[in-house]
């Protein structure tokens, strides 16, 4: 079973800021979580120290749109022991080429075929019909045979 990138996350700058602005908030929101555990607290636990409650904990917890503010994810890493250190950020052509990678591999030529500018690439869908889908997550048995990352969503 293979996967596919989505060919809007291609060819579309648009879309593909959305989905790395999206995948990047979902990752950041569950990285709380799992530093709260880490720690051994519960969400009372957590709750106290941050002088809150613990559905105020619970909701954050499941906010996958990212509205807690910077300086309580700050509070709430120092409050489980845990240092941010440091924001990396790229450029959307290299954050295309990393998602390529992910998903087919350093090797598969495609990255030579993504678009390099922010232009849209019609070469590359007319090169490579089946590597693409417009759909997310849509398997194909033409793809390659490399299976994502693990962790990475395709």
């Amino acid at each position: 079973m293979s996967y596919v990138l989505p060919l809007d996350l291609v060819l579309n700058d648009e879309a593909l800021r959305e989905y790395l602005k999206t995948d990047w908030i979902i990752k950041t929101m569950l990285h709380l979580e799992s530093t709260r555990k880490i720690a051994g607290y519960t969400q009372s636990d957590l709750a106290t120290l941050l002088n809150t409650t613990q559905s105020v904990i619970s909701r954050s917890e499941s906010d996958m749109d990212g509205a807690i503010s910077l300086r309580r994810y700050a509070e709430w890493l120092f409050a489980c022991g845990a240092v941010p250190t440091r924001i990396e950020t790229t450029t959307l052509v290299d954050a295309r080429k990393d998602l390529i990678i992910s998903t087919y591999g350093k090797n598969s030529g495609y990255i030579s075929k993504a678009p390099t500018d922010n232009r849209a690439n019609q070469s590359l869908v007319d090169s490579a019909p089946v590597l693409f889908s417009t759909t997310y997550g849509q398997e194909s048995s033409d793809s390659p045979t490399k299976e994502p990352k693990k962790g990475v969503a395709a």
